[in-house]
């Protein structure tokens, strides 16, 4: 009887202490959610973070090892984005004023909430990329690309690169420029004066005011962010919460030093205008070139020039050396006689200059097809077979003793030879006989 007793007060006991650890689970891990915000004076929308303590590790749990750590936010604050979380930690034995966590070994999570401007603030100047293009001749690449440089230099600018290519003769050039943009339209200027012609010009005008705003909100809000990690990153509690922290520190600071290099970059191309311009000589250097230079009479022949240099559109001057004449950028041309001929070419630029290019002896020309030509050339080859079959008869007559005396020689040989085994057969037939 005793021992049943004493089974049952041990079986209340135990229900008794149950109940009493569920209610304590139930009490330590209730979460609890704090809200924090700043003011902004510059009209930018402050982040708004929310701490969320998770629910606390009982200490019957805890006793067992049955409690796990706090999910860590992958991702913290970005212009533009969503909600995101990082780590923060908090001590369950105390609470600072406004309900503000104090300091413990416990992970809480910490979201944020950014939003970047999209519109130009309100008296802001238009923030505007300029660049050019000029394709212009000049009489002489090395002094216009020194003329540039100059001007360039007097204009508060720098030469971005500049480049001189040679080719037969005839030079020409690249240079890229950058002036402030104030300068831009008179350094355009400048450029059409020193041209002997202007041959393309094109200018394009960039506004990247909304994007500059939109970065600068963007940065605010996450060097405020990153104010606000490095406060939580002294209330850790723990090397692993430390290194959470730090992690989430490095990837704020990433993201700051990237939109702080696109925003340098912006302001610098706006102001500083970029201007391109390609070069090219005023002189004229002149080759023509024909498809074939040996043909029959009545071909057909292609001739062609190849010009560098000068002011497009060219005007052509061809003459072929047997009276004919054309003015054809690429003409076809048939000479009727055999013969050699002179071919020359003058050009004319859209400003007036000239190049010659004249080839003495250029063309070779034989006959062509004709019926007298045709019956001469069969007779002839008539002939050829004549006289090839005269002279194989003249070998034959010429080697035919030659060769009766080698087969009568040969004859006389075998004949012996026959005669000498019939000799030979018949001696041993008449010995047979004789036995």
């Amino acid at each position: 009887m005793k021992k049943w007793f004493i089974v049952i007060s041990l079986l209340v006991v135990g229900v008794m202490l149950l109940t009493s650890c569920a209610k304590a689970t139930t009490a330590y891990e209730t979460p609890q959610t704090y809200v924090y915000s700043q003011s902004s004076s510059s009209g930018i929308p402050a982040p708004e973070i929310t701490v969320t303590m998770p629910a606390s590790p009982s200490p019957i749990r805890s006793a067992f090892g049955l409690d796990s750590p706090s999910n860590i936010a992958e991702s913290l604050f970005g212009g533009g984005k969503s909600a995101q979380s990082y780590p923060a930690y908090y001590d369950t034995s105390s609470t600072g004023s406004s309900g503000s966590p104090g300091r413990a070994t416990t992970p809480m999570t910490v979201t944020t909430t950014t939003t970047a401007a999209s519109t130009t603030a309100a008296g802001s100047q238009p923030m505007i990329v300029r660049t050019g293009q000029v394709d212009m001749v000049v009489n002489d690449i090395t002094a216009a690309i020194a003329q540039i440089t100059q001007l360039t230099n007097d204009n508060s600018g720098y030469v971005v690169s500049n480049n001189k290519y040679s080719n037969d003769k005839i030079y020409s050039g690249v240079i890229s420029i950058r002036v402030p943009a104030a300068q831009f339209d008179g350094m355009m200027n400048s450029l059409r004066a020193m041209a002997v012609k202007v041959t393309t010009e094109t200018s394009s005008a960039t506004d990247v005011t909304q994007e500059y705003t939109d970065l600068s909100s963007r940065l605010k809000n996450l060097e405020a962010a990153e104010a606000q990690l490095v406060e939580i990153l002294t209330r850790a509690g723990t090397v692993t919460e430390v290194l959470e922290v730090q992690k989430q520190l490095t990837s704020t600071r990433e993201e700051i030093e990237v939109i702080k290099g696109r925003m340098q970059y912006l302001e610098q191309t706006a102001a500083m205008s970029l201007i391109s311009i390609n070069l090219r000589q005023s002189s004229l250097v002149l080759n023509l070139v024909a498809g074939t230079r040996n043909a029959r009479a009545g071909d057909n022949i292609n001739f062609a020039a190849s010009i560098q240099g000068g002011i497009s559109p060219y005007s052509y001057a061809w003459d072929f050396g047997d009276g004919a004449k054309s003015t054809d950028e690429s003409p076809w041309h048939k000479y009727t006689s055999s013969g050699l001929y002179t071919v020359s070419l003058v050009v004319t630029d859209d400003n007036g200059n000239k190049a010659t290019d004249t080839r003495a002896g250029y063309i070779n020309i034989t006959p062509g097809w004709n019926a007298g030509d045709v019956a001469k050339g069969t007779w002839q080859g008539f002939l050829s077979v004549l006289k090839f079959l005269f002279t194989v008869l003249l070998w034959l007559v010429y080697l035919a003793p030659f060769a009766a005396i080698i087969f009568g020689i040969v004859f006389l040989v075998k004949r012996a030879r026959r005669n000498r085994r019939m000799k030979l057969a018949a001696a041993q037939e008449n010995e047979v006989k004789t036995e």
